[in-house]
């Protein structure tokens, strides 16, 4: 909640059952339009993607995907981006609209510009973690796409085996460092909003190697404080990155 909001008044007004009632509703509705907005902003990537970059849909055989450790299929087809844009520029504009309607049965005596404030600050909290992993869908996209795109382009040609040996090496070797590079990015800007917490907890957020690294120095008990064992698990994080580069310069 902003510092500039009165919470004294905020709970002499919660306490009013009429007043409760319609803001629990205000920010139900908020809550709908602003994830039928990211969703359509989401689609929206991905459709501005394939017109621009040509990256729809594509796949190659479950063979290939597991000799090269790599995803058997990435994107979307045109038909499904285009129902799923009309899917939520319908949502929105409902939801837009209910929220309008709600708006005019505000009671008189509530400051609206605070109260919107707070419902949306509770909301971009709320949201923070599904924002973190749209964003990541995005960077996998277009990291799968390059991929595939490589693979198929060596696939053309004949090659010898050590050739063929060195590039699942190397294929691996990019997989793993866009993952790690990917939980970094990923952790840093989830830090940003934890890190000034009394407490937290990576539980909930779906960073496997991250997780590792920070349980392993936990453990270790080289650390004593939560701060330092975040720093430290940045900056072993930043040496698998280097670490993989060197086995990709190396092949």
């Amino acid at each position: 909640m902003s510092n500039t909001i009165n919470q004294d008044a905020i709970i002499e007004l919660l306490n009013q059952r009429e007043i409760l009632l319609f803001i629990r509703d205000l920010t139900q509705l908020v809550n709908k339009f602003n994830y039928s907005k990211l969703q359509h902003e989401q689609w929206s990537y991905y459709n501005n993607l394939g017109m621009t970059e040509g990256i729809w849909t594509g796949r190659v055989s479950k063979k290939m995907t597991k000799a090269n450790s790599m995803c058997y299929t990435y994107g979307r087809s045109k038909n499904l981006i285009k129902q799923r844009l009309a899917k939520y520029k319908l949502q929105c504009d409902k939801n837009q609209e209910a929220i309008n309607q709600c708006m005019k049965q505000a009671p008189l005596i509530i400051d609206m510009q605070t109260i919107t404030t707070m419902i949306n600050d509770l909301i971009n909290k709320d949201q923070y973690e599904l924002r973190l992993e749209l964003e990541r869908r995005k960077t996998m996209l277009r990291l799968d796409a390059e991929e595939h795109k490589i693979v198929e382009e060596f696939c053309k040609f004949k090659r010898r085996q050590t050739e063929i040996n060195s590039a699942k090496i190397i294929w691996k070797a990019i997989n793993e460092q866009y993952n790690i590079i990917d939980e970094i990015v990923i952790f840093k800007k989830w830090l940003e909003v934890h890190a000034q917490a009394s407490s937290y907890t990576l539980e909930d957020v779906q960073l496997p190697k991250i997780n590792h690294i920070f349980i392993s120095l936990f453990f270790q008990g080289q650390t004593s404080s939560a701060e330092h064992i975040t720093e430290q698990t940045i900056a072993k994080s930043e040496q698998m990155v280097q670490y993989y580069s060197k086995i990709i310069n190396n092949e």
